[in-house]
């Protein structure tokens, strides 16, 4: 429920999990494509050498959380880009398996970092105080209770969403 007037804030729908064959392109050294499998555990996609491996294995964890943008390359051929705010990275993933495409791996991180948004957006209309007033408080909204201000780093959504 919106606290400032009453509406019923309808839950997001979330997406099915993320799962399959990608290459990874690696960030240190002299840059290469790993093909990696990657797993979807909650907020979090980690990435093995291949499916059989045990989940405490991961060679690597992207927090959906932290993804302020998903967008087809335009360095890197088949490959999209996923920008990370947090650590100011951006990850290159190739779509390596045949039958699938680079806009169908677009529209499924797409479809998380919109559904991590419109959640976070949620948990913030309603998250009030007792007192009735928004947690940003000092300078973080317009001054009426259960305002909030977005920054336009949350509000930022891909065009493949």
């Amino acid at each position: 429920m919106n606290a400032e007037n009453g509406e019923t804030i309808q839950a997001p729908v979330q997406p099915p999990l993320l799962h399959g064959y990608l290459k990874k392109l690696g960030d240190r050294g002299i840059k290469t494509y790993k093909r990696r499998y990657f797993r979807q555990a909650g907020l979090k996609i980690s990435y093995y050498e291949s499916e059989n491996d045990k989940l405490d294995h991961a060679k690597g964890v992207i927090n959906l959380e932290h993804i302020q943008e998903v967008k087809k390359s335009t360095s890197h051929q088949n490959a999209i880009e996923l920008v990370s705010r947090e650590s100011k990275r951006t990850y290159v993933l190739q779509v390596c398996e045949p039958g699938e495409t680079v806009d169908l791996w677009m529209g499924k991180f797409g479809a998380w970092v919109k559904y991590v948004k419109d959640t976070m957006w949620q948990r913030a209309q309603v998250s009030l105080t007792p007192s009735g007033h928004s947690r940003t408080g000092e300078g973080g909204g317009s001054g009426r209770p259960g305002s909030l201000r977005m920054t336009s780093d949350l509000l930022k959504l891909s065009s493949y969403t």
